[in-house]
């Protein structure tokens, strides 16, 4: 069996999006920087000759100019090895980059002109590139570096513009309607990463539901390995044992015999019952449901059909709760947990506490407490494998199915003492992204 379920998890496509992506991506982002300063480094050495030419770049600040390209040069290889022997991926490393582009810039600007370089314009360039790589905190450190370099350049070659009738445009009201605009740019742009990274964010949460999905279907593939494996040795068991009743009637009143037609009984059922509620099926699709109403629910159903049985439900979670599981199946393993719960009560007035709780931001906690005989030590070995149970009449799959059912959906089981006696049962369930 354990071939068989790693063949089938080996054959299903995996494609959910795991968190160490997100610091790949954040090294790529540093690689594809360093390497767009190479370029940038390249055009400033280049234009400084036409420069020269025109008159732009004077003989005095020739060698400041090359003086400041060297310093970018200096940083960019600092930048290649940090990048290269200790792949950071921080944020900070981002925002040092692009704060020192900026503030080189500026210095080239100031010593070429200022407003009147045609160049003047990449300073937009790097207000979206610094919010587009940056996020909360250091794109504020970002832009208050933005504010600071442009009020410098101001000052520094004065815009020197005119109105219509030739008079002169005071600096504070360039200045104003600069800044103005480098506002609006940097909110606009900050905006749209903001909207692109939630976009990303629900792509990778739709690709996780499709892992999960599939392994849904992995998971009914291996229930239905089982049940046909299972099926053929014991029909052949039951055939066996009718024909050694018949040929030995005096057996048909011994009490081991009949306890093995009963347990041989109860396999065919609940085979047919793995059969009955075929994972493929379109009982097993994703569904959002709200936690609580639906353990509220649960515990309703259960309490009809078992009338013995004293169940208390609890609501510690104000307002819905929705997770992402497939209805049916989840309210067949929640069930057996219940049966479970029900079985290792030691008195008839012991009630089952079923609970809600809401664990984190991104977590819900589905809770059944009994007051029991607890768990032996030779099941708690062997808890979250088949055929783990205490139970003579009990097959040791529901437990399994839940653990399996839980990790497939992103969540988690955990099983401990109830104190001062008795058994908790914890299922953990992601929340669904509010969107």
């Amino acid at each position: 069996m354990r071939r068989m379920k790693s063949q089938l998890y080996a054959n299903a496509p995996l494609v959910a999006m795991r968190p160490e992506h997100f610091d790949s991506t954040s090294r790529t982002l540093v690689h594809w920087l360093i390497n767009l300063r190479w370029c940038a480094l390249a055009l400033q050495v280049c234009v400084a000759f036409p420069a020269y030419i025109y008159g732009i770049l004077p003989d005095s600040r020739l060698s400041l100019y090359f003086g400041i390209v060297a310093a970018e040069f200096a940083f960019q290889c600092l930048c290649w090895f940090l990048e290269r022997k200790w792949q950071p991926s921080k944020s900070m490393f981002l925002l040092l980059q692009v704060s020192a582009d900026l503030i080189g810039l500026v210095a080239l600007l100031t010593l070429t002109g200022g407003w009147r370089n045609p160049f003047s314009g990449l300073i937009f360039l790097h207000i979206a590139l610094g919010a587009f790589l940056l996020q909360r905190f250091y794109n504020l450190a970002y832009f208050a570096v933005i504010c600071v370099s442009i009020l410098q350049l101001v000052v520094e070659t004065r815009p020197a513009l005119h109105s219509f009738y030739g008079a002169a445009v005071p600096d504070e009201a360039f200045l104003a309607a600069y800044l103005s605009s480098v506002v609006a740019t940097w909110l606009f742009c900050t905006w749209f990463s903001s909207h692109m990274q939630q976009l990303q964010a629900n792509y990778f949460a739709t690709q996780k539901q499709r892992h999960r999905m599939d392994h849904l279907q992995v998971l009914g593939a291996f229930t239905a390995g089982i049940s046909h494996a299972f099926a053929t040795p014991l029909n052949t068991l039951k055939i066996r044992m009718s024909r050694i009743g018949r040929r030995h009637p005096d057996m048909l009143n011994d009490p081991d015999y009949r306890s093995g037609m009963e347990a041989l009984r109860q396999c065919e059922e609940q085979i047919a019952k793995l059969f009955e509620e075929d994972i493929f099926s379109s009982k097993a699709y994703l569904e959002k449901v709200d936690i609580p109403a639906f353990v509220a629910e649960a515990c309703r159903s259960w309490r009809a059909d078992h009338p013995e049985g004293l169940i208390s439900f609890e609501n510690s979670k104000r307002g819905p709760a929705y997770c992402f599981i497939p209805r049916v199946v989840f309210l067949r393993s929640l069930r057996d947990i219940f049966d479970n719960a029900l079985e290792n009560r030691c008195a008839d007035k012991d009630v089952v506490v079923v609970s809600v709780i809401q664990e984190g931001p991104d977590e819900v906690v589905i809770r059944v407490k009994d007051v029991g005989k607890g768990i032996n030590d030779e099941v708690r070995a062997r808890l979250g494998q088949a055929f783990a149970t205490s139970r003579e009449d009990g097959c040791g799959l529901g437990l399994y199915t839940a653990f399996s059912l839980l990790e497939t959906l992103g969540g988690s089981l955990e099983i401990g003492d109830n104190y001062p006696r008795g058994t908790r049962v914890d299922l953990r369930l992601p929340l669904a992204p509010k969107d």
